[in-house]
């Protein structure tokens, strides 16, 4: 294979790990293809110096034979040239015996890997519950307080399903402007490295009431997440950058995310993004319909809590736990239905 030939498969094999299910997956299908080329090209030196040794090995076994059918028949030799041509050396009995070992131990992990996986894939998914997700006063929100519907998002900065899921909610407060509002909580997955360090950049920017600036910057560059990074975005939205740095080593700064973390395991949240639409889960990046379909719901029981005297304020977490004591006990994988 050329040299361009190789290039191009490298350039093509970047541009699908872009397109990995997340982070974790698609570094991983790089490291694992960088380190399968240099095992290849390891190999090949191996089996080339192998082959040499081969070559040099039979000819030396050739003109051995040719001495022992020009020299006088003796059975001494005779003994001594069979045993030196079948009995094997204690370097090649080690080699063969690591070689086999590693053979077998790597066969036995891959296939562990594969049934495990089997195994996972034909296990049923249990459907998201509904909850009651509190909203402090340290997340950040976009929309009418109070409102009808309350949306709370958890995701994080470097997961390329949550950067799927900004243009749809734009979408949706530009649809309800009056009745809907965003809340945004952290959750950053342990495999995204800078995951966690975004998360509270954002909450340090929404002291300065520029989280969303942030947000959408970060978001707009997920790869582009390091500590340097952080503090380019930060001066890029305008932020104190004085302020900014301290606020990245408030011990207070971090409690708010890991309060955020805290909040998406009680609420079953185990990935990004997750969404609760008073209290009405909706998982992954879904298409504007899903949202609005689940909205409309909820703006329809929203007016009819109102109406038999329930305050607007009091709205979100009235139907959260309404919709919570209508699942069935613990241990039902079934989910009650938005009225």
């Amino acid at each position: 294979m050329s040299n361009d030939d190789r290039d191009k498969d490298q350039d093509e094999t970047s541009e699908n790990g872009t397109d990995a299910e997340d982070g974790r997956e698609s570094n991983g299908d790089a490291e694992d293809e960088s380190s399968a080329d240099d095992g290849q090209e390891s190999n090949g030196d191996a089996e080339d110096e192998s082959s040499a040794d081969d070559r040099q090995q039979s000819n030396g076994d050739a003109e051995d034979e040719s001495s022992a059918d020009s020299s006088p028949p003796s059975s001494d030799s005779g003994r001594i040239s069979n045993a030196e041509g079948t009995a094997p050396t204690r370097r090649t009995v080690l080699i063969a015996f690591v070689t086999g070992a590693a053979g077998g131990l790597a066969g036995g992990f891959g296939l562990g890997y594969w049934w495990a996986r089997r195994r996972r894939r034909g296990r049923p998914r249990k459907p998201p519950r509904p909850a009651y997700v509190p909203v402090p006063s340290h997340a950040a929100r976009k929309g009418p307080w109070p409102a009808k519907v309350t949306i709370v998002e958890f995701s994080e900065f470097q997961c390329p399903y949550c950067a799927r899921a900004v243009p749809v909610l734009d979408e949706v407060l530009k649809k309800y402007p009056r009745d809907v509002a965003v809340v945004f909580r952290n959750n950053p997955l342990p495999f995204h490295k800078n995951a966690k360090g975004a998360a509270i950049a954002l909450q340090a920017a929404n002291r300065q009431g520029k989280a969303w600036d942030l947000h959408d910057l970060m978001f707009e560059n997920q790869k582009q997440l390091t500590p340097a990074d952080l503090l380019g975005h930060a001066e890029e939205v305008g932020l104190d950058l004085d302020q900014f740095k301290r606020d990245m080593e408030d011990p207070a700064v971090l409690a708010e995310v890991q309060a955020d973390m805290k909040a998406a395991r009680e609420a079953g949240a185990t990935g990004t993004p997750a969404f609760f639409i008073n209290g009405s889960p909706v998982r992954g990046a879904k298409p504007l319909d899903a949202f609005v379909e689940v909205i409309d719901q909820e703006l329809k029981r929203a007016d009819e809590l109102i109406a038999a005297g329930t305050p607007l304020a009091e709205v979100y977490e009235t139907r959260a736990r309404e919709l919570v004591a209508k699942v069935k006990p613990a241990g039902s994988a079934t989910t009650a239905k938005p009225k």
